[in-house]
């Protein structure tokens, strides 16, 4: 059955084909003149109208065959183009199922492979890059990756890929480079690479440059709505600001930087030390045994007795180191820790019967504390009560501990010979404590319930040695 589209081309021809004759039957003597195409060169009207009807006719039909010719090679190339694709594609997907079953210079293979047909497929460049950044070879990962970001400059993930190519070379200016320009490119939503840039100024002390960064953390972190708490950290940069000033020789600039701190951190023990370290370096003693009391009065932080009978001991003055000790025992709501270290104090300078009687109203207190009975069994044993002495080192035989103090990270639960302002493992300021094996809670010791610097998790201080389980 003819269809609709057919018939009316062959209406509109006989249309055509009628009208045509009825104007040549109309016009037949118009069609005999002569037509002058050039100078004495004429032609009768009617082959003039046939030529320029052959014409349009031809003209028609090669528009027509080179249409048709273009739709067709149209058609070829995009069937061309999706083969390929599809190839390029299939090799890439061989390189994924490669690098799952874990045999990674397979996989890269495979993605070589389809980057012989693509040289711009971006995930091949991006997987390619990643497998050489994990043999080691940084080089040929951040050519990968730089061609992929030559690609598609506005995508984030070469970028991200070069960002972590950078980091594995430590090359800290190409790092810091990428970095701020996924930043411009997603100032809104880069989050990550806010943190990973202040972790670079940090990593390398660039301690102002980080508080700038972090400053902006929190307050878009505020404005987010997010539950992260950024202050602390902020803090911490504050701090070692601080310490660089006091590393230059600008004590009074340090001095203020701490005593900021601990306007928004009262309990922010490395401000305590390092600020009156500073005094010490400006040889105003006195401040510096005021600022560590205040500190310990304000943390109830064993350190800070330490350091003071440390100093005083160096300079041959036991009996202001008695005195101080004294008064802060006296002074503090939460007198176990001042008491116990009162005693180590008169141990070390051989007052025996004051030790003692120290020790000896602790005992109950600290029932269960291996550096506790040392002492006392030292001093029964230098008393000559030998057996009194033996009960007291059954007590600490399984964990015998020496008389100077340990110390462990609140937070990762590391052991430090030394007391340090920042763990050497987790990087967190302020979380070294005295480590005392003790089965008191926290606040009958006068002690934050939670590390200085990170949220809350044991709220049991130990008492000499390692965390009992």
């Amino acid at each position: 059955m003819m269809n609709l589209k057919a018939f009316l081309v062959l209406l509109a021809a006989l249309v055509l084909v009628f009208g045509t004759s009825f104007l040549i039957i109309g016009n037949h003597e118009v069609l005999k003149q002569n037509f002058t195409v050039y100078k004495d060169l004429v032609i009768p009207m009617y082959i003039m109208l046939a030529l320029a009807f052959g014409c349009g006719l031809l003209i028609s039909f090669v528009w027509i065959l080179l249409s048709g010719f273009r739709a067709s090679f149209i058609n070829w190339r995009r069937n061309r183009l999706q083969r390929a694709g599809e190839a390029v594609e299939l090799e890439y997907g061989r390189g994924v199922e490669e690098i799952l079953s874990g045999r990674d210079e397979i996989a890269l293979k495979h993605f070589q492979k389809a980057l012989e047909r693509d040289p711009r497929h971006l995930k091949s460049l991006l997987r390619a890059g990643e497998t050489e950044r994990k043999a080691g070879r940084l080089d040929e990962a951040v050519e990968l990756h730089q061609k992929a970001h030559h690609i598609a400059e506005d995508e984030l993930a070469p970028l991200y890929a070069l960002v972590d190519d950078y980091e594995a070379m430590k090359d800290w200016s190409r790092l810091e480079n990428c970095l701020k320009k996924i930043i411009a490119l997603k100032p809104k939503t880069s989050f990550t690479s806010y943190r990973r840039l202040r972790d670079l100024y940090i990593r390398t002390d660039r301690w102002e440059e980080a508080e700038t960064v972090q400053s902006r953390i929190q307050s878009w972190h505020g404005q987010d709505g997010g539950v992260r708490d950024e202050a602390n950290e902020l803090l911490g940069i504050r701090y070692q600001i601080g310490q660089q000033k006091r590393a230059a020789l600008q004590r009074k600039e340090a001095i203020s930087e701490f005593r900021k701190l601990l306007k928004t951190r009262p309990d922010f023990i490395p401000a305590y030390l390092a600020m009156g370290e500073t005094h010490l370096e400006s040889e105003h003693h006195r401040l510096a045994l005021e600022t560590w009391e205040k500190g310990f009065m304000a943390t109830n932080s064993p350190i800070f007795l330490k350091r003071i009978a440390e100093f005083l001991l160096e300079r041959d003055d036991p009996q202001q180191a008695i005195e101080i000790h004294r008064r802060v025992a006296a002074r503090a709501s939460k007198d176990i820790i001042a008491r116990f270290m009162l005693g180590k104090l008169y141990y070390r300078l051989e007052m025996v019967d004051d030790a003692n009687d120290i020790f000896d109203s602790l005992r109950e207190d600290m029932a269960h504390s291996p550096t506790l009975h040392y002492l006392l069994a030292r001093i029964r044993q230098r008393r000559g009560d030998f057996e009194g002495a033996v009960n007291s080192y059954r007590q600490v035989i399984r964990e015998l501990q020496s008389v100077e103090l340990n110390y462990e990270c609140t937070s990762c639960h590391t052991e430090h010979e030394e007391w340090v302002d920042r763990c050497t493992s987790c990087s967190s300021w302020g979380t070294i404590e005295v480590s005392m094996k003790e089965n008191i809670a926290a606040e009958a010791l006068g002690l934050s319930s939670r590390p200085i610097y990170l949220p809350r998790r044991d709220d049991r201080l130990l008492l000499g040695g390692k965390r009992s389980v």
